[in-house]
């Protein structure tokens, strides 16, 4: 601090100085020979004292050299010096200040060198507030902090006051443990937090933080943990949610409850009542508009008057419900002695497997009963019209039982059961198709209609009202459909009958090989003869239908011609293929063929070999024809002798290079022969 001093002292110093004889002067020195350090943000003032010189008059401080750190000054009061200001900017400055004493007869001067550092702002911790904790529940929270020598130099200590138990503090400001128990629903520890921040060469800056934690003898939680389901378009219950635990018996605390996360049923709202001093209560109720399950979660926040925020959670899922309804429709009617079956549906309410059906009025028709499933199922035995009222019920998980009902009207007729009778055939591409159904029961013959309900007949085909389907068929296909029979009387309900039919339309058959091969005497044949159509090539057997085959030669069921044709000329026949085609017959169809046997011809070489040179390569090649023609023929020399340096290969071709000048004879034979 700066020092005050009163005019009148100096004065008489001065006074007193005045005295001394000018030949004891010395050279004036400044005190102290160091300062202190500053830090960035802090007031720093540092008082400089002279002594020395003439001791007489006043010393005046000046910057002699070097600069002072940003923000700090040299003045002068009284007769001192003054280092003051507040550092801007951290690091170290060197300099030297001049003190200087003036008398009558001249001044004198001396000077001192400083080394002042400016260290950064102390560090400071800046977590706001410490969130509470509750007893028994694992709690973990790290302290921020700013300033000193930054990140990485800080280390945290309990300076005063005591941690809540259970509770830590790491030297790298973690608070982290487990709450033990406490007297009362809650409790607040004070107690302050220091930080230093050490830089490399050991320089300390402190800090210090005195929070207030507050730990909490059980959490804060949501009452009810569920809720019950509603039915659309009913009023929804009223349900009361409260809030226990936490900040309970503390004169100051307020609950609000509040939507944290998901949607509230359609209609449904949550309002809360609360006040301070008596907790609050949050309230869902309305009327819902839409069906469905809504999953949401609500939020209770306490707090107030100095007491720190604590929040709860409870997760919900409300399930909305149609209202429940019998579907409209009538029950069918039934006749005596034929089994009857009605089913009865519902919609709405817990859904199909929560149903339970029963009859709350009326008589059922005797032989017939109304299962809880809502069945109504039996074998009639006596004709009437018979009304009952039918009731489904429904157990709403979470709401109640909720009931339908509707009325019906059952009649059963004395009439015999309509059906059916016939069955149908396959059919063939191309062959006119008739087969006729019959039905029995119902009104009589006269009163019956035949029609298709599904499936499709095949093309070409088509089924008349009474019951006779006919035409000629245009496709191979298998068609599958369904025939209705429908019997109807003025005055009485229509009644009808379905059959399935499955038609199968093969192809015609027919012979696919148009020619026969020709054949040769004494060569052996074969010519293998196919068809398509009808029930495939498994069910095909072949015959001689007519006509006379070439002596030699014999035709398999197989459809094989084969032999060794002894005799030419042309022989004309008929074949005839026939298929046993399922659900439809036996199918043929035939064909005329001819076949040529030919007879050996003469034997002949053809070709005359042309002359040829010494030296120069030649080629000729004889040629044949009869026998038993071309690829049977083999070349020979039967006498004489071929020109040197030719010869003649078993297929005709003479070759080689002539080796002499002359004339040669010779004579070729060619021969024709078959494999046996």
């Amino acid at each position: 601090m700066r020092r005050l001093i009163p005019a009148a002292g100096r004065l008489g110093f001065c006074l007193a100085l005045c005295v001394l004889p000018l030949w004891g002067q010395t050279t004036p020195t400044i005190s102290p020979a160091t300062v202190p350090n500053g830090n960035v943000g802090t007031v720093y003032d540092q008082e400089l004292t002279g002594s020395g010189g003439y001791g007489v008059g006043t010393y005046q401080f000046t910057m002699y050299s070097g600069a002072l750190p940003p923000g700090v000054s040299l003045l002068n009061e009284g007769g001192y010096g003054f280092l003051d200001g507040t550092p801007t900017a951290a690091g170290t400055s060197s300099f030297t200040v001049q003190v200087s004493n003036s008398s009558d007869v001249g001044t004198v001067t001396g000077t001192q060198a400083y080394t002042l550092t400016i260290f950064p702002a102390g560090p400071a911790i800046t977590t706001a507030i410490l969130p509470p904790g509750i007893v028994g529940v694992d709690y973990s929270l790290t302290l921020a902090a700013s300033g000193g020598f930054g990140a990485g130099t800080y280390k945290f200590s309990v300076s005063s006051g005591a941690l809540p138990g259970g509770i830590t503090l790491s030297s790298g400001g973690t608070l982290s443990g487990t709450p033990t128990a406490i007297d009362g629903s809650w409790l607040n520890f004070g107690f302050t937090v220091q930080v230093t921040s050490t830089d490399a060469v050991g320089d300390v800056l402190t800090g210090t933080w005195t929070p207030v934690m507050w730990i909490y003898a059980t959490p804060q939680t949501i009452a009810p943990t569920s809720l019950p389901n509603g039915v659309l378009g009913a009023a929804y219950p009223a349900q009361t949610i409260t809030s226990s635990g936490g900040n309970a018996g503390n004169l100051g605390y307020i609950y609000t409850f509040s939507l944290s996360s998901g949607t509230l049923p359609p209609g449904i709202t949550l309002s809360t009542a609360s006040s301070p001093g008596s907790g609050g209560t949050g309230t869902l109720s309305g009327t819902p508009t839409a069906s469905g399950t809504f999953n949401f979660t609500l939020q209770v926040t306490s707090g107030g008057d100095g007491v720190p925020t604590l929040t709860g959670t409870q997760a919900y899922a409300v399930t909305i419900y149609t209202p429940l309804a019998v579907n409209p429709g009538s029950a069918s009617s039934g006749t005596v002695g034929v089994g009857y079956s009605q089913a009865f549906t519902a919609a709405g309410a817990g859904g199909a497997s929560t149903y339970t059906w029963s009859v709350t009025s009326g008589a059922l028709p005797p032989g017939l009963t109304l299962s809880a499933a809502g069945v109504l199922s039996g074998t009639p035995t006596a004709s009437s019209s018979y009304a009952i009222t039918v009731q489904v019920s429904s157990v709403v998980p979470g709401v109640g039982v909720f009931t339908a009902s509707q009325v019906f009207t059952v009649t059963i007729y004395s009439d015999p059961p309509l059906t059916i009778s016939g069955s149908l055939g396959g059919g063939t591409v191309g062959v006119p198709y008739s087969t006729a159904l019959g039905a029995a029961g119902g009104y009589g013959p006269s009163t019956y209609t035949f029609s298709i309900v599904s499936g499709a007949l095949p093309s070409g085909i088509t089924l008349t009202a009474g019951g006779t389907l006919l035409g000629t068929p245009a496709a191979v296909a298998t068609s599958t459909f369904t025939v209705q029979v429908a019997s109807a009387a003025t005055g009485l309900p229509s009644l009808t009958a379905t059959e399935s039919f499955t038609v199968t339309v093969y192809p015609s058959l027919a012979i696919a090989l148009a020619t026969a091969s020709s054949g040769t005497v004494s060569v052996a044949y074969s010519q293998t003869f196919t068809a398509t159509g009808g029930g495939g090539a498994s069910t095909y057997t072949w015959s001689l239908s007519g006509g006379t085959l070439p002596p030699g030669v014999t035709f398999s069921s197989a459809g094989v011609l084969s032999g060794t044709p002894t005799t030419s000329g042309t022989f004309p026949f008929t074949l005839q293929v026939s298929s046993l085609v399922p659900t439809v017959g036996v199918q043929t169809a035939s064909q005329a063929f001819s076949v040529a046997i030919a007879a050996v011809g003469s034997l002949a070489i053809t070709g005359a070999p042309a002359g040829g040179t010494v030296g120069v390569a030649y080629s000729g090649t004889l040629g044949a024809t009869g026998g038993y023609g071309t690829g049977t023929y083999t070349f020979s020399i039967a006498s004489g002798a071929l020109p040197s340096g030719i010869t003649l290969s078993a297929g005709g071709t003479l070759s080689g290079t002539p080796a002499a000048v002359g004339t040669s004879t010779f004579t070729a034979q060619v021969t024709s022969g078959l494999s046996r």
